[in-house]
C-alpha cells in the first residue's frame, strides 16, 4: 500500500487510451495517478493528437490528464495547433481545455482567448474570455467564438464586432481596379 515508483530517462507509461513519455516519471500505484516532468510528449491512441508540455499529470482511473508549462496541442487531422498556460485533455472524449494565454493556430487563421474548449472529431473549438479571431489583418471578436476549422468558418455568439482592412481594390468579375 503506498507504493510510488520513479522512473528517470526516456520512461513510458502506455495504456489503453495514451501513450505518455516524459524524462521522469512518478507513479502512484494506489492511485494510479502518475506525474510527468521534462520534455513530456502525451499522444492519444484514438486520434493521433499530442500534447507537448514542460510537466503533466495522468489519472489512470479516469484518463483525465493535466499539463502546464507551455502545453501544445497538435491535432493531426486539421492541422491545428494550440497553445496556452494549462491544458486539461480526457482521453475517453475527444475533447481538450486550454486555459489562460491561448493561441489557436489553423492555416491562415490565429485565435486568441483566455479559455478554448476544442472537439478533435467535429474540429470546433469554442473561444471565450475576450476572443478573437485574425486572418491577416480582418478580425472578428464577440463575447463567445465558435471556430470551426474543418470549413475555416467562424460564428459569433453574443455581442460581436468584425474589422476588415480597407482597400481600395473592388472585384467586378475577374477584374480589379489596379489592373
Amino acid at each position: 500500500k503506498g507504493q510510488v515508483f520513479q522512473y528517470t530517462g526516456n520512461s513510458k507509461m502506455e495504456d489503453s487510451s495514451a501513450i505518455i513519455t516524459s524524462h521522469v516519471m512518478t507513479f502512484y500505484k494506489e492511485t494510479e495517478i502518475a506525474t510527468f516532468s521534462g520534455n513530456v510528449r502525451l499522444y492519444s491512441k484514438t486520434n493521433g493528437s499530442t500534447i507537448n508540455a514542460g510537466y503533466a499529470s495522468y489519472d489512470g482511473k479516469t484518463k483525465y490528464a493535466y499539463a502546464r508549462n507551455k502545453p501544445i496541442l497538435r491535432s493531426t487531422t486539421n492541422n491545428v495547433t494550440i497553445r496556452s498556460s494549462y491544458m486539461e485533455r480526457d482521453f475517453n472524449t475527444p475533447m481538450a481545455k486550454a486555459i489562460s494565454n491561448v493561441h489557436l493556430t489553423h492555416i491562415k487563421t490565429d485565435g486568441y482567448a483566455d479559455e478554448l474548449s476544442y472537439n478533435m472529431d467535429t474540429q470546433v473549438s469554442v473561444l471565450k474570455g475576450n476572443p478573437r479571431l485574425y486572418q491577416g489583418n480582418d478580425r472578428i471578436e464577440g463575447e463567445i467564438l465558435e471556430y470551426n476549422s474543418k470549413i475555416s468558418e467562424a460564428n459569433v455568439m453574443g455581442r460581436g464586432k468584425i474589422y476588415i482592412l480597407q482597400t481600395n481594390n473592388y472585384v467586378e468579375g475577374t477584374k480589379t481596379n489596379n489592373e
